[in-house]
């Protein structure tokens, strides 16, 4: 998870998955999931 400035002003999230450097922004309140809901990750 990476949190900046621009994130926090946005209130939204970047995850990044360091395997494949894909990332993608999470609104804050869909974060963190419900248990049993993806983040994404594989």
């Amino acid at each position: 998870m990476i949190v900046g400035e621009q994130d926090l002003a946005d209130d939204q999230y970047t995850l990044r998955d360091m395997e494949t450097g894909e990332q993608r922004t999470v609104p804050v309140d869909e974060f963190p999931p419900e248990p049993g809901q993806s983040t994404g990750n594989k």
